[in-house]
């Protein structure tokens, strides 16, 4: 009885289940698997590059090379964290541009406000329903002869207009 009682302290600090965990230790004792030490790291592979991490486990080896783990597991998507870290690189790069560059942008930038302040050119909206005018302008974030071009380009189709626009 000791050695079971010594088992069960050994369980990790913070084991949100510990009943759950000692009676699977007690179950465990009772078949004769040995207890190995020193694994700080335990990660299963999944599909879809998910990955199950156990860290500090308690884990035990039968007599045929089969493992059993015991602690809290967490999951890890491999492919969240490399678009994470393609985008940190992608703003690293953007970081490192050149004074030149930033320099041609600010000039770029007034032209483009003078574009705005211009008045509209009188565009022709027959054949065209103003709300669909007023909802691609909302959406596709451009000017009313931007959004009564793309509509009629696309035969009043709102939703194929605002995809012309935006892409």
């Amino acid at each position: 009885m000791s050695a079971e009682s010594a088992q069960v302290s050994e369980l990790p600090a913070g084991t949100t289940t510990v009943v759950r965990a000692e009676k699977a230790q007690k179950l465990i004792s009772k078949l004769n698997l040995k207890r190995v030490e020193g694994i700080t790291r335990v990660v299963m592979r999944r599909p879809k590059n998910i990955l199950l991490v156990v860290n500090d486990p308690i884990v035990y080896k039968s007599s045929n090379n089969a493992y059993i783990v015991l602690g809290q597991v967490t999951v890890e998507d491999m492919n969240a964290q490399a678009r994470a870290f393609a985008a940190a690189q992608n703003a690293a790069k953007d970081g490192d541009e050149t004074e030149e560059s930033k320099a041609e942008e600010t000039a770029e930038a007034p032209a483009a406000e003078e574009k705005a302040d211009e008045p509209e050119e009188a565009v022709d909206e027959t054949g065209v329903d103003p709300k669909d005018i007023d909802l691609v302008m909302a959406q596709a974030n451009v000017s009313r002869a931007n959004a009564v071009k793309a509509l009629k380009e696309n035969d009043s189709d709102v939703v194929n207009a605002i995809m012309s626009l935006t892409m």
